[in-house]
């Protein structure tokens, strides 16, 4: 029994602490057309070991995630997402190199998480916890209607414990306006032994059709 409640309490701390920093980037190096949308959700899992002695090898849970994306001036685009257990992140993204197929871009975002609480005595507290993610892009078309990507990124946490996490997704694209991006991604704390590992879908439509990710000859 005391295995079991110690298992179940290094899940939850792990839902709520680590599981809240998404590393999927769901989107390309392209940008969206000035004063065009997309909107997406997403669903996967992560993957977390664990070296506790009283708690499993390797904790696993999903996740779920929903968003969109817009377009505000030329080579720009911004987004905001929502992903379960409550974190919405803000992002900016600059592609600053697009040569017909092949694009690049640069981002910048910050997530906020508030988890309200109790203690024994029925005190109302709270835990906050800030993202701050340095999100680059890369990626390729194989068609208007397929494409690959990748985006190395850093991860700053500011919570009771600060975590400095890299890593990456890599992402295949399916469609232009209607279609789906699936997602691998990795992750590494700099200063302690959590590592994270994500794999998910998304499903997108909006944006412009053939404009976007055109090939261009």
């Amino acid at each position: 029994m005391g295995k079991t409640i110690a298992a179940l309490i290094c899940f939850f701390a792990l839902f709520l602490f680590c599981g809240c920093t998404s590393m999927s980037a769901v989107q390309t190096a392209k940008v969206l057309p000035e004063g065009y949308y997309r909107f997406f959700a997403a669903a996967g899992f992560f993957r977390t070991p664990v070296t506790s002695p009283s708690a499993p090898s390797a904790v696993n849970y999903p996740f779920l995630e929903a968003g969109t994306r817009f377009g505000f001036a030329p080579h720009w685009d911004l987004g905001l997402r929502y992903t379960l257990p409550g974190m919405l992140t803000g992002d900016v993204k600059a592609c600053f190199f697009e040569e017909g197929p092949a694009a690049l871009a640069v981002g910048a975002g910050v997530g906020y998480l508030a988890i309200p609480s109790k203690d024994a005595s029925a005190t109302l507290f709270g835990t906050e916890l800030i993202d701050v993610t340095i999100p680059f892009y890369a990626s390729y078309d194989f068609s208007p209607s397929f494409g690959v990507y990748a985006s190395p990124r850093y991860v700053f946490r500011a919570a009771a414990s600060e975590q400095h996490l890299v890593g990456s997704a890599l992402g295949i694209r399916v469609g232009n306006r209607i279609g789906v991006f699936l997602e691998v991604s990795a992750a590494l704390d700099l200063v302690s032994e959590y590592r994270q590992y994500q794999a998910g879908f998304s499903v997108f439509f909006g944006g412009a059709p053939h404009v976007e990710n055109e090939v261009k000859k």
